[in-house]
């Protein structure tokens, strides 16, 4: 379990399957979370949590200080490099632009920097989501490249930017957050 000033990061529990699958029923979550190619039934997602537990992929989920979830965090070391992780995260559209995105990055950026003492962490945000990419820059992200591939959402080509923060940028900016 992870702590931040008004969230907790926990481990994902079957109980979160009926919001995930909220989430993933939902056309605007779904457009900024990679565009899932159709909606997953209830046993899609046992299927897929079971699978969960198995993966080297950590997924935690995020909850307010009501105790109500507001999304999910990804991350997963680098294939053969356990010092370079890519993480990922989603936020209920209920609860865009209350700053959960950006509390809940810093929580898991000073988790995997001061913890599992990672060299650097990437992720992909889709060029268009210019919320998501405010949230990222405010983490300290730089952008670093437009990925040749392009991901296809409702029919039109969708272009990719890669960020990465790395450990020396993490720790000139973690004091002033």
């Amino acid at each position: 379990m992870l702590k931040g000033d008004r969230l907790v990061l926990r481990e994902v529990a079957k109980k979160d399957l009926h919001t995930y699958l909220r989430y993933w029923s939902d056309e605007d979550i779904c457009k900024f979370d990679g565009g899932l190619k159709e909606i997953p039934t209830i046993n899609d997602l046992y299927t897929f949590f079971d699978a969960i537990f198995r993966s080297k992929k950590k997924y935690l989920s995020i909850d307010n200080e009501k105790g109500v979830i507001v999304g999910y965090v990804t991350y997963i070391s680098m294939e053969n490099d356990d010092k370079r992780y890519i993480i990922g995260i989603t936020i209920d559209k209920k609860f865009w632009g209350r700053g959960y995105g950006t509390e809940a990055m810093m929580v898991v950026m000073k988790y995997l920097f001061n913890e599992l003492d990672a060299e650097s962490i990437s992720l992909e945000v889709l060029l268009e989501n210019e919320r998501a990419g405010k949230c990222y820059r405010n983490c300290g992200f730089i952008a670093e490249k437009v990925k040749d591939e392009k991901i296809m959402i409702d029919g039109k080509c969708k272009d990719i930017l890669v960020m990465k923060m790395n450990r020396k940028e993490f720790l000139k900016i973690v004091d002033k957050i």
